[in-house]
């Protein structure tokens, strides 16, 4: 059985074009499209300083600041409810500063990056082990 099918070939731009078109009225709404690569930068940016610190720091020797006080103070599972409620609250924030504006969003993405920079001088600097 033959079956004949017509293939259309589209140009790249009228392609791109339908896909700004569909981003646009379906993703614009929650997270404003200018906003969208640079927030995602922020979180591979911030797990590749967490992640990179700790190869860079697998055969040193780790410091552990851990005092009397935090060895006092019970693990208590059902308080982790809170660290995920945290990050959903520091994504939901995320987005709403790349609401703001263009240029709001672009001064946040470098403050941010910047403090990650500070974070992984200090994880090089001095590896802990907590």
């Amino acid at each position: 059985m033959c079956v004949n099918v017509l293939i259309e070939y589209t140009s790249i731009k009228y392609v791109g074009f339908i896909m700004r078109n569909f981003l646009k009225k379906n993703l614009d709404p929650v997270v404003r499209l200018y906003s969208v690569i640079p927030l995602i930068t922020c979180f591979v940016f911030n797990t590749l300083v967490y992640y990179g610190a700790m190869a860079i720091n697998n055969n040193r020797i780790h410091y552990d600041f851990t005092t009397d006080f935090d060895r006092g103070v019970p693990t208590i599972p059902i308080f982790v409810i809170i660290y995920f409620v945290c990050y959903g609250f520091w994504a939901i924030n995320y987005i709403i500063i790349g609401k703001i504006s263009r240029e709001h969003c672009m001064r946040f993405v470098f403050a941010d990056i910047s403090s990650r920079v500070v974070c992984a001088i200090f994880f090089i600097l001095i590896p802990t082990t907590n």
